[in-house]
Formats: C-alpha cells, structure tokens, sequence
C-alpha cells in the first residue's frame, strides 16, 4: 500500500534514514493494508523524539471537508506530519487555480475576497494576499506531478482546521465555512427550501353574521386655545354604525373663533364589494371624489378600485448578464427571494415581487470558484401606478362642499399599459351660477423609465401643466424634482390660487464609506407669481452616535416683490437630542434636547433646551426653556395622559415680550359591541376601524351552528389580525382596532383546548370585518377520534409506509405513516364515513392488494376510539 519514497525536490542537508522509520516503511510495503493502523501509530509515536527526515511514506488518505464533499487522495508522511496533494485539495474545496507549473510553483484565489495564495518552493516563498507565511523545507515536496503541502500550510493558507486521524487513515477538515465548495452546498440547500412545495392547507373563509344596524364607533377631538384675551374652541365629533351592509357616519363640527362660530355636520354612507369587478365601492353623502385631486362634495361615488390597495404590485423579472457558470440570488430585506443559473450566454432572469413605494433588494452573484459580488438596487413603484392590463373607473358627482362652485361632475380612468407605464385620463366639470361651466380635462402618463428612475407627467386643461421625476438607485440615495406651471382660470379651484409657477427638489444621501452613521438631507422650493417670487434652500446632516443625533443645518431664504426691494436670509442651526440611560431611576429613560440657531451679521438668534419623561404610569410631563431675539426669554410646560386610550393634555406658554398662552386639548373614541355590551375605549383612531365579535364552542351535532345546550370553551388564547384576545367562561371573545373590508386570520390556540381530540374546521380561518362594527362569527370545534392499527403482509410488519384515511363525502385525506413496528396512529380525526387503505403507487411498489377497511367517526362528544385496526395486504398473483 505504502511504501518510501524520496522527493523529486528533497531538501539539502538531510539523507540519513532512522532506523525506526525505515522499518516502519518496509513494513507497510510489505504487509497488507491492515497493517497500516500500526504503521502509522508507531509514525505517530516516534514523530518527536527521533531526528527528522527526508524519506517520505506514501500512503492513501481519505479527505472529509465538514458539511463538503469527501475523496480519497494520495498523501505523503514523515514523523507525525501529514502532506497532502495542493492541487486535489484546491480542486476538491472548489478554489480556484490560477497556474500551476511543475517543479515550479502554484497560483490560487480564495473567494470571496479575491485573495491570492502563491507558493514558489524552490525560493522559500509562501503569501496568503500580503501576508508572507514561514515554513518549514520539509513541509513542502513535489511528487509525482504534484505539489504536496502539510495540513498545517493548508489550515494557514485556507482558513481551516484539519484534524488527522491515524488509526483510520483519514483527515477531517473543519472551519470549512469560508471555502468555495461548502458555500455552494449551502446555496443548493437555500434553493431547495425556496421552491419546496407549501404543505397543503385549508382556508376556511368565516362567514359574517351582520344585523341591519350593527355596533357604534363614538370619537371627539376637543381643542381650546387661549392667547391674551382671544378664545379658541374647536369640536369635532364622529358617529358610526354599520347599516345595510354598509358603513354610515355622522361627523358634527363646532368652532368658535376671534368671536366668529359655525356648526356644520357632515354624514354619509359608503359599502364595499370585495367579490365583484366592476363595482367595488359605493358613496352616498358627503364623500370625496376620486380622480386626479380628491374633492369633498354632497352627492354619489362609484367605482371599481378597492377600498384598500393591495401594498402587493406585481411580479417583475430582474435580468442581467453574467460570466457562464454564475449563480444568482435575489434578497429582499435579506431574505431569500428567488436564485437562478447563468444560461450558457451568461443570462439570467429572477422574479422580484414589487410593491408600492421603494422596493430595495440586492443581487448575490457567486462564481464557480466562490467569487461573491453583491449588488444593491431599488425600485420605486409610485400609488398612481397600475399592474399591466389593469383597469379603474371613478364617476362622482354633486353639490361642492368647499370649493368655490354650485356642483362638480368628475369622471376619472385609469389603465395600465404595463408594469412600467400606467396611462389615466378624465375630466371634472365646476359648475357656478354666474361664471358658467369651467371643464378641465386632464391625461396623465406615469412611467418608470429606468428601474431607478420614474417620470410622471401631467396636462390639466384649464389648470396645471407637471412634471415629476424620482430617482432613487440604492436605498442610500434618493432624488426628486418636480416642476408645476398654473393657468390663471383654473386658479379658484386650484391649491396655489396665488401662483404661476413653482418647483421643488430634494435629496437624501447616505453615505456608504461613512457605514451609514451619517445621511445628508437637502430640499429646494421656488415660487412665483404676479409681481411676487420666492426661494428657500435648506441643507441638513445627521449623524447617530449610540443615543445621542446631532444635526447640523443651513437655511438661505430669498424674496423678491415688484413693489419693494429684495431680501434674502441666511441661517445656520445645530440641535442634539438624546435619551438618557445613566445610573439615576429618575433621568432613565428620559429625552433631552437642545437646539441653536444663529444668524451671520446677527449672532446667535435663538436657543432652547427641552426635557422629558413619564413622572408617573399614567402621566408624562415636558418641559423647555429659550431664548429667541425677537421674542425674549420663554418657558413652556406641558402635561399628558400617558396610557393608551383617550388622551388628555395642556401645553402652556409664557414669554417675556407676548405674554402667555395655552392648548388644551382632549381626544379619544369608543366602540360598543352590541352583542356582548362589550365597551372598548380608544386614542380616537376607531372611526372607520372594524371589529370581530366570536364564539368558540364544541359541535356536538356537526351543523357548524351553535344550538342550544352546546358549550362555549372559556379561556383559549385567541388572535384576531394579530389583536389578542380570550374566550370568557362562554366561549366569548372580541377584537378591535382591525381594517375594514381586508380577510384577516383568527388564530385559535390549540393546545389550549381541553381535550387534545378537539379540532377546529380548518388549519387556517379568514374573516372580512365591516366599518364601524363588530362583525359576528361562531367556531365549531368538533371532537374527533382516535385511529390506530397495524399494516402487516403475511407475517411481515411493514415499517414507514403510508397509510390514507379517505373521508368519501368530503375528499378530506388523511395521510399516517406507520411506526418501525408496523403500527400507525392519529389522535383527532374528524367525524366522518372514511375507508382506510394504502396509497396505490404504494400497492404498486410492493405488489400487493389492500381490502379496504370501513370507519364511521360519528359528530358529537363521547370517547371514540377504533384500535387495533388490521390492514392486512395480500400479494397480487
């Protein structure tokens, strides 16, 4: 198997051979491989108290790379060192070389990193990238057309650990994460998970019991302002309910201002579709347009976009091209999205699932010998765009409600030429008594010319002509701009009834080299009109340092007016902020700041510092302090409710040249559940909200119904949306806070359930709450039963085959695979007439016939066992 052998390139210096090596040689050539343990040990044995040597011992050495591929090489040993052939190794861990020439040298790269590995024997010369690694001559042979390096060169060189195992002839080498070959492995395991099949599951869509009038949603918003001797108030207040299937509101408005009071009072019904086409909404009331700008009118809405848009857009192939042998992957917030193989020409193509707004991902590319380049990109996908083929209708029209005008008839269509393009066109119709019928049609093409870059265009008769444009590469940096030129007779029905033109830019930048620890802002805005034009430019930098931001600004503002002379300003201002986390329970977890503005040719013109905290669980307190050239020295003070819920606070303001003034403000919401009396208190945000009112209670007939005398399960966990709740002592539960007219899931804690036997009538369960009220749903659980038995075929106990339960009114399957003893067994099976077999490619596999057993799981309570079921097979003739 083995025997001495002499380099091509021995060292200098060394030709005597120790007696105990020698033998040990002669011994492994002439004795049969099982020998070799010992020769080895005995190696192992004399490898540090006997001189060392030039004769080498072949051998034949089995290579394990951890979580890597294995081989058999041949190897060479002197004392206790082992040396194995460079080039089989490198070719095994997949590293790429670059040359190799005999009796020369050897030029590797090590991906990713691009590090060079270079050894030259003959000039003592051994690199890793810059690094130059010492070594020992006899640490190094060539050998029958190879390079042959000792484990401890190659753990140096590579990055490893390999360990050697003499008793069975075999290395075994660890730290092997970094090699080309083990990343490979690691890529093909990703890529099977990505595109395994889903395990099947059922949904089960809940129907919602509604009434005519269902639930009421209550919220205020009180705001009293006092300032010198003038008095603020404003009430808002709002009323909903579900009505018809539908959702109404009443929304009463009071102010009082400078002795001047109004009260106006706004109400409306609107309903959702989500199974229809082409009508998906309906308004009645006071409702908002649609269109190109959205407008409050008393009159009707219709239209076929959802009410609430998917954040989902489409699926878009990213393509590029590669070097052949290339992978890619594709990651989306640094999960696995989708891999593909660079064709023969290098191409390849990987579906990317866009959503609205900034969609930023990263291409991996690895090359055949571990090279990684990494690539970051974003796509913007603007609200006004439209998957291909997709198309909108809105038709609205009544009386104005603010606008200067008697009525408004709009019409609005969208449709989308491609993913890339979305094309919209329309017109509204202001109708005034005494100016006549101003139309105003309008076309809009919005387009992503480039990945990173999308244009939008707009030409409104009678109103504006737009263009927009945003750029954003990389999530590092983002672009915008927009130009708007107005026509004097859309100006009363126009947001800038004073201007002609404006325009308006910014930019966000943050800077790779600086590792994202400071981003540069920048905005832009120029207006003009009659005899008026107007600029200001501000430039800010943040930077983040553990708690602590400081930001460092400058502001230039100009003004131009026909009538006066020009003006300009320029301003600078710092501020820091921080929460602090000392030692002090007291300061723990408060927020400080502090702000300076100062002025060339003024000084400083302002500074103040504010702090806060939580003084108790339910109240916070702020408080600030400053100076201000124009306006003297200040202190203001402000007190809130800290709980969630309704929220109650005063800020008040006193200063040395204006005196005092103060906010008291008070908002909140309420929403009743009429079937439970359940009362829910809320921050004022549940109008428009919806709600699940449920029960959980055992089936003991199977109608799916709850029938007098069928329990209620109390205390189960139970998730709705992700709100959490839990059953009362009758199974009752609630949830507020949810989206109206989007499925979401009832999460229903299964191991809670008294009885391991209970099943629910589907894995996952989806409901679509209603606006304004608590839809109602009722959860069955049924009690199921126990299965057990054996498969056997002649005297023979069949091991890990598939047994199926196939339920003959429903389809439901069932599927158990047998213990090593041939038994199988399930704990809840649902009621039902089921027939007990094996599968038929299985039948097949083991040429046999199975006679079908019969079971009938009957609804209701009650212990229902069916043990010791034989399935016996018979061997087809």
């Amino acid at each position: 198997m083995a025997k001495p052998r002499t380099p091509t390139r021995a060292p200098a210096g060394s030709q005597w051979v120790p007696s105990a090596l020698l033998a040990a040689a002669l011994l492994l050539a002439a004795a049969p491989a099982v020998r070799a343990q010992a020769v080895f040990e005995h190696l192992a044995l004399a490898g540090d108290s006997s001189p060392r040597d030039t004769a080498y011992v072949e051998a034949v050495i089995r290579v394990d790379i951890e979580n890597g591929p294995s081989a058999v090489v041949p190897a060479l040993a002197y004392n206790s060192t082992l040396l194995l052939p460079l080039r089989q190794f490198l070719d095994l861990a997949e590293v790429h070389i670059e040359t190799f020439a005999l009796h020369d040298s050897a030029v590797a790269t090590l991906e990713p990193g691009h590090l060079r590995l270079r050894l030259v024997p003959r000039a003592r010369v051994l690199t890793r990238g810059a690094e130059r690694i010492r070594y020992d001559s006899l640490d190094v042979a060539w050998s029958d057309g190879d390079l042959y390096v000792s484990t401890e060169l190659l753990d140096r060189l590579l990055g490893v650990r390999t360990s050697v195992e003499w008793a069975d002839l075999s290395v075994m080498v660890g730290h092997s994460a970094a090699l080309p070959v083990v990343q490979r492995a690691r890529r093909e395991r990703r890529h099977q998970l990505l595109y395994r099949p889903p395990p099947p599951s059922t949904v089960l869509d809940m129907p919602l019991r509604q009434r005519t009038v269902d639930g009421a949603v209550a919220s205020w918003s009180l705001t009293a302002a006092t300032s010198g001797p003038t008095n603020q108030l404003a009430l808002d207040l709002g009323f909903g309910a579900g009505l018809l299937g539908g959702s109404a509101e009443l929304r009463p408005e009071i102010w009082n201002s400078y002795g001047a009071s109004n009260v106006s009072l706004l109400a409306s019904w609107t309903k959702v579709w989500t199974d229809r086409q082409w009508l998906r909404q309906a308004g009645l009331g006071d409702i908002q347009t649609g269109g190109l700008r959205a407008r409050l009118i008393e009159g009707a809405v219709v239209t076929n976009a959802p009410f609430i848009r998917s954040a989902e857009f489409d699926v878009e192939p990213v393509a590029g091209r590669v070097p052949p042998g290339w992978e890619v992957e594709l990651y989306d917030g640094g999960r696995l999205m989708g891999y593909s193989d660079a064709s023969t020409m290098g191409a390849f193509r990987v579906p990317l699932q866009l959503r609205y707004g900034q969609n930023p991902f990263e291409l991996v590319l690895y090359g055949p010998s571990g090279e990684t380049i990494r690539q970051s990109y974003t796509i913007r996908v603007p609200t006004s765009r439209l998957p291909g083929g997709d198309l909108e209708y809105n038709l609205a029209a009544g009386r104005c409600r603010y606008d200067p005008c008697d009525g408004l008839v709009s019409a609005d269509l969208r449709y989308g030429l491609s993913n890339h393009v979305t094309v919209q066109g329309g017109s509204d119709a202001f109708l005034a008594r005494g100016r006549g019928t101003l139309w105003q049609p309008y076309a809009v093409v919005s387009a992503g010319v480039l990945p990173a870059l999308a244009l939008t265009g707009e030409a409104v008769v009678n109103g504006h002509m737009r263009l927009s444009a945003d750029y954003e590469p990389t999530p590092d940096l983002r672009a915008n701009a927009e130009y708007t030129h107005y026509t004097p007779s859309g100006a009363p029905y126009s947001a800038a009834a004073t201007q002609t033109a404006s325009s308006d830019a910014s930019l966000f930048w943050r800077p790779g080299w600086l590792a994202g620890a400071v981003y540069l802002q920048a905005t832009a805005a120029q207006s003009s009109g009659p005899g008026l034009r107007q600029s200001v430019v501000r430039v800010s930098g943040t930077r983040q340092v553990g708690q602590v931001r400081y930001s460092l600004g400058v502001l230039e503002s100009a003004l131009a007016v026909a009538s006066a002379t020009d003006s300009s300003q320029l301003a600078f201002d710092a501020s820091v902020d921080a929460i602090l986390l000392g030692s002090s329970s007291w300061l723990r977890s408060s927020t400080v700041g502090g702000q300076v503005a100062y002025a060339p040719g003024a000084g400083v013109t302002a500074a103040r510092a504010s702090f806060g905290r939580r003084i108790t669980s339910a109240l916070r307190l702020d408080a600030a302090v400053g100076w201000y050239r124009v306006g003297g020295f200040s202190v203001e003070l402000g007190l809130s409710t800290a709980r969630r819920g309704p929220q109650i606070g005063t800020r008040s303001r006193l200063s040395s040249s204006g005196g005092s003034d103060a906010l008291t403000y008070a908002y909140g919401s309420v929403a009743w559940d009429p079937r439970t009396g359940l009362v829910r208190l809320g921050d004022g945000a549940d109008l428009d909200r919806a709600g699940i009112s449920g029960v959980l209670f055992r089936d003991d007939n199977g109608n799916g119904v709850r029938d007098p005398g069928e329990p209620g399960l109390a205390h189960i966990p139970v998730r709705v949306g992700g709100w959490p709740a839990e059953t009362d002592g009758d199974g009752h539960f609630s949830a507020w806070g949810l989206i109206p007219s989007e499925p979401v899931e009832i999460d229903v804690d299964t191991l809670s359930l008294p009885d391991p036997r209970l099943l629910l009538p589907a894995p996952v369960l989806r409901v679509r709450p209603s606006p304004n009220a608590f839809g109602s749903v009722q959860i069955p659980v049924e009690t199921g039963a126990e299965v057990s038995g054996f498969v056997v075929m002649g005297e023979e106990a069949l091991a890990g085959v598939p047994v199926i339960l196939h339920e003959l009114d429903t389809g439901r399957v069932i599927r158990i695979v047998t213990f090593s003893d041939g038994g199988f067994y399930r704990e809840a099976v649902p009621p039902g007439d089921y027939e007990v077999t094996l599968p038929a490619a299985e039948l097949d596999r083991l040429k046999a016939y199975a006679p079908p057993l019969s079971i009938f799981i009957p609804p209701g309570p009650g212990d229902k066992r069916f043990d010791d079921l034989e399935l016996r097979l018979e061997a087809r003739q």
